[in-house]
């Protein structure tokens, strides 16, 4: 069976519009032919300084690669159980894959595609939300999977690879997350309530090994976000505001 990957002119995206242009709607500009794949996409991921697309794959643990300039599939990447998202940073060399039933954020080289590194967090791994000026990654993981009332959204310092807090939000289903472009919210769809949350975003400050974060929470229903936070090192977590 053959899968189509149909290629869409985003003008937004892709060209810079002039007025006239605001208003065109979505192009099909072609059709592009996967021989011998039969897989369920999830994501995609888009790398423009390489030209490439990358297409996870929930059914068939893949990750597939294509050239955005050819419009050709490159290969497909398989060391991985169920991957959901993916993200590349070209400036830091590595691309990021959240693989859901693996419990964690594989790194791979940006050349080379091989992991070099592994970010742990709990199952069913998913949505994403990245913070360009911080550096920063939230990322949706537990709830049903792991058999919690509640979903952690996970904060990833994507400088360092490592995990630096976790928002427990009470519901144990979440969806798409979008940060605030001109404040520190980060809004949450959260399904298992029926709710948006609303997280009020604040940087992490670090002495020695003693780390806290000021998280203040609150959601469209009282109650179904908690403002603290738990840290990856099990160092002394504390709610204080700068200086304190």
């Amino acid at each position: 069976m053959k899968k189509l990957f149909v290629i869409l002119v985003l003008a937004l995206a892709w060209t810079v519009q002039s007025p006239a242009q605001e208003k065109t709607p979505l192009r099909l500009v072609q059709t592009v032919s996967v021989p011998g794949l039969a897989r369920k996409w999830d994501h995609f991921g888009v790398d423009l300084k390489s030209h490439r697309l990358f297409v996870t794959s929930e059914e068939e643990p893949t990750v597939e690669v294509f050239d955005l300039q050819t419009n050709k599939h490159l290969r497909s990447l398989t060391d991985f159980k169920e991957p959901h998202n993916v993200l590349p940073f070209p400036e830091m060399n590595k691309i990021y894959v959240v693989d859901g039933e693996a419990s964690e954020i594989k790194v791979l080289d940006y050349e080379s595609y091989k992991v070099v590194g592994h970010i742990p967090l709990t199952i069913d791994s998913d949505p994403i939300a990245y913070d360009p000026a911080t550096k920063y990654l939230y990322v949706v993981n537990g709830g049903r999977e792991a058999k919690t009332p509640y979903c952690l959204v996970s904060v990833v310092d994507t400088a360092t690879d490592k995990k630096l807090a976790d928002m427990k939000l009470e519901s144990n289903r979440l969806e798409s997350m979008a940060l605030e472009k001109s404040g520190q919210r980060l809004f949450v769809n959260m399904t298992g309530v029926n709710s948006i949350g609303v997280v009020e975003r604040a940087p992490l400050y670090s002495r020695g090994r003693r780390r806290w974060c000021d998280l203040r929470s609150r959601a469209a229903r009282r109650g179904r976000l908690q403002g603290h936070c738990n840290h990856s090192d099990q160092a002394r977590s504390e709610n204080r505001p700068p200086g304190a």
